[in-house]
């Protein structure tokens, strides 16, 4: 059996594909041309089995699939499993359509870079290991999703840097155990991660030109940092749980928090712009609030629960501001009501009263 004779650069060094050419060609299925492909009638069928034979081979090498450019890639229900751990990377890579992981199992770290991907799909997948996706444009100009990862399951982490998603990201009901990142990464779509289930969230230099929705998510440590989110959509936290929450935006932010349960952590304001944070009806413990008297509105207390909330610390601030914690820099989403207001004072003397504060 000839050898595949396309050479591609790694590491630094020339080094020639592993796998065998394709029958009477002089390339393998991955690197062949189009045309080529379409002369040897090469299905999807024929690069699923291609995938498979190269797990069951015994060259780790020929789980790296670099300088490939293929219309699609359905991998969906198979079980990536493997004497070793080594990588499982598509580097140099595109896909013109979906690559599509629908229900597969992987035990071997995944790494996406440098990659071209019109579509990426992972609903109900299962990672042992780590995924990273790098320097990748994922997506394509006619916008949808371009990244859906509905029920998928990370057991180590997922990590995506200097990407751009041309379209939505999708990671609803997903649980990640240990690290979820966004890193100087662009969304243009939607952002949706509703009731996700997630160790450590940090979202850092991250635009999320659609706004983002975390609604219903659990989190150990959430951290947004130098994010941007279009003027006219918020960064939806309702119904959230965070044992620590640190927001500190690029510029304006809308933050809603309502029914949110934030148990410590800060929520800051930008150095040019105002973020402003809804807390209707959330439960806020030791957070710190980067405010004065005058710009204490950005921070909507009502109806609001205290457990362990630091009174103390804002007795000047409070005082300067008349002890009025109700007033809203925006139109406030639940309307004012008599009701309201009695409960949203009894609720914050109790909860000073609670931290021994009178």
């Amino acid at each position: 059996m000839t050898e595949c004779t396309h050479r591609y650069e790694a590491a630094g060094d020339e080094r020639t594909c592993p796998r065998p050419a394709a029958a009477d060609l002089e390339k393998c299925v991955f690197h062949l041309q189009p045309e080529e492909r379409a002369a040897a009638d090469v299905t999807g069928a024929d690069l699923r089995a291609a995938v498979v034979a190269d797990l069951d081979a015994d060259d780790p090498a020929r789980r790296d699939y670099v300088d490939v450019h293929l219309p699609e890639l359905d991998l969906s229900a198979l079980v990536v499993d493997g004497d070793d751990v080594g990588h499982l990377t598509f580097r140099d890579v595109t896909v013109a359509g979906t690559l599509d992981l629908t229900g597969t199992v992987v035990r071997h770290p995944i790494a996406i870079e440098d990659a071209e991907i019109g579509r990426l799909v992972v609903d109900r997948a299962s990672f042992e290991m780590e995924v990273t996706v790098e320097g990748s444009a994922i997506g394509t100009s006619v916008g949808g999703t371009a990244l859906r990862a509905h029920r998928g399951s990370f057991d180590r982490s997922f990590q995506i840097a200097a990407t751009r998603f041309e379209g939505g990201v999708d990671l609803a009901a997903c649980r990640i155990d240990g690290w979820l990142s966004f890193d100087d990464t662009t969304v243009v779509g939607g952002a949706h991660f509703p009731n996700l289930a997630v160790g450590t969230a940090q979202f850092v230099s991250t635009t999320f030109e659609s706004g983002a929705e975390f609604a219903g998510t659990t989190a150990g440590h959430a951290t947004f940092q130098g994010v941007v989110v279009s003027e006219d959509a918020p960064l939806d936290l309702t119904e959230g749980r965070f044992e620590e929450l640190r927001v500190r935006p690029a510029g304006d932010l809308r933050c809603r928090l309502a029914e949110a349960t934030v148990s410590a952590g800060r929520l800051d304001q930008p150095d040019e712009g105002v973020a402003a944070y809804d807390l209707t009806h959330a439960t806020v413990g030791d957070i710190d609030i980067d405010s004065d008297a005058d710009s204490f509105d950005r921070y909507r207390f009502y109806r609001t629960g205290f457990d362990g909330f630091p009174f103390t610390s804002y007795h000047s601030v409070l005082r300067d501001a008349q002890w009025c914690i109700h007033d809203y820099v925006h139109e406030p989403a639940e309307p004012v009501t008599v009701e309201g207001l009695e409960q949203t004072y009894l609720e914050a003397k109790q909860g000073a009263a609670d931290i021994g504060d009178s």
